[in-house]
């Protein structure tokens, strides 16, 4: 399994001098393009004893306030001249982290840990002849065969059947349709 590595590097800048002085600071901000202003920001510097000039600039809108953008202007000014003037050390860091990632398996369902579904046996319906005969005072006049049709519902093996109220209702109508009732 490949191990993905990330890569982080960091590097430092120092300077061999340092500014020892800040003086004639001229600050301006003006509006700029649409709802943007821009601090601009000049000043003269001393580096071992020498005094340069330098100038730096920060365009900001709405959302940054105005002391912001010329502090940041500043730092701007003072980075550029001073890595003009004074060996620059520059200190880099890199680090590798790798980390193995274990995808996890889905967990899949034991089938003999569920639970089964038995279709209910479907119920057995049979076609019987009924002799129908009509009596008047003491005479027979007719005689007739008409078939009788009876709901029998099968057994299960748990009992379900003969406790079925579907089952119940459906012979109940049967019976109800051919004349079999008890009502």
């Amino acid at each position: 399994m490949d191990a993905p590595c990330d890569f982080e590097q960091a590097i430092e800048t120092n300077w061999q001098h340092t500014i020892e002085k800040v003086s004639n600071i001229d600050r301006k901000v003006f509006p700029y393009v649409d709802d943007t202003r821009k601090c601009v920001m000049k000043m003269d510097v001393t580096i071992n004893g020498v005094e340069h000039y330098t100038s730096g600039d920060y365009v900001f809108g709405p959302d940054a306030t105005e002391n912001y953008a010329c502090e940041q202007a500043t730092t701007k000014a003072k980075k550029e001249i001073i890595s003009k003037v004074s060996p620059e050390v520059l200190t880099s860091k890199t680090e590798m982290n790798c980390s193995v990632r274990k995808t996890e398996e889905p967990v899949l369902a034991q089938s003999d840990t569920l639970p089964t579904h038995t279709p209910a046996p479907q119920p057995e319906v049979k076609v019987i002849e009924r002799v129908i005969v009509e009596k008047r005072p003491s005479v027979i006049v007719e005689r007739r065969t008409q078939p009788t049709i009876t709901f029998i519902p099968m057994t299960g093996n748990s009992g379900y059947i003969q406790t079925n109220p579907v089952d119940k209702v459906i012979s109940s109508m049967v019976q109800l349709l051919i004349g079999q009732n008890n009502y």
